[in-house]
């Protein structure tokens, strides 16, 4: 009886799948859910506790020499596990730890020519969502240059976040986390994250940076490179808002 139940139930799950191109994976403890959704357009996830959102639909994808990928992808036979294990820890607060979680991986493969496929392993756990991109071996595609990883985190709301600046990292354990609401971070680095999406070129001309209620400003000096960039504001927009993990910047204005 149990084996069939079991049948049952993963025969319903890979319907649901093909015919709503979702995949969830859900904590041991059946609180924490990680949703995958797979559109044309491109791949999205977002995560719930208690059904109450805690990143909000944010994008998946890569960006390769051979070109995009993340658009007209289609969901391959997914491989699901229960993994419920102890080792011990030489240094630590406790002498043996637990690792146990969901995990499911699930193969993103182009419906297109090249065809190429990614795997995303997903494992959740009663107190945290982990994901992972692993590349199998497959012909046609042995190599590649990547040049962006387009993964971003949406959060809901302005949560309070845990964080250490670049400058002095020394690595998780040997140094305080600053304490900030995630709102304040994200405005905090603008000016880093404007150079880094306008590039080298605007970044040299940008004579100054101001955010103010959902307003961006940038003074460029050049004339021709201020024409340039005004052409390219909404996508500049999009860019920082997808990097800052919020919908930040409502709207950029050059001067």
């Amino acid at each position: 009886m149990k084996k069939t139940i079991a049948t049952t139930l993963l025969l319903l799950c890979v319907l649901s799948v093909g015919a709503q191109k979702k995949v969830a994976v859900s904590s041991p403890d059946g609180k924490l859910r990680f949703t995958l959704t797979v559109t044309d357009a491109g791949i999205v996830y977002d995560v719930t506790y208690k059904k109450k959102p805690v990143v909000n639909a944010s994008p998946l994808g890569f960006e390769f020499d051979s070109g995009e990928f993340g658009a007209g992808v289609s969901v391959g036979r997914l491989r699901s596990r229960t993994i419920d294990e102890t080792y011990e820890l030489v240094i630590g607060k406790v002498a043996v730890a637990r690792n146990h979680c969901r995990e499911t991986v699930i193969p993103l493969v182009e419906k297109s020519a090249p065809g190429r496929r990614i795997d995303l392993a997903v494992r959740v756990f009663d107190d945290g969502v982990a994901f992972r991109y692993e590349f199998p071996e497959q012909q046609g595609w042995d190599s590649y240059i990547m040049y962006d990883e387009r993964s971003g985190f949406r959060m809901a709301g302005d949560p309070l976040t845990l964080y250490m600046n670049l400058p002095g990292y020394i690595n998780t354990h040997e140094n305080v986390y600053n304490r900030d609401s995630y709102g304040t971070i994200a405005e905090g680095r603008l000016p880093e994250t404007w150079a880094e999406v306008a590039g080298p070129m605007v970044a040299s001309c940008t004579d100054g940076v101001e955010f103010r209620t959902g307003i961006l400003t940038v003074r460029i000096a050049s004339s021709v490179v201020r024409h340039e960039t005004f052409l390219r504001r909404s996508a500049l927009r999009d860019e920082i808002n997808r990097r800052a993990g919020a919908m930040l910047v409502r709207e950029l204005i050059v001067k």
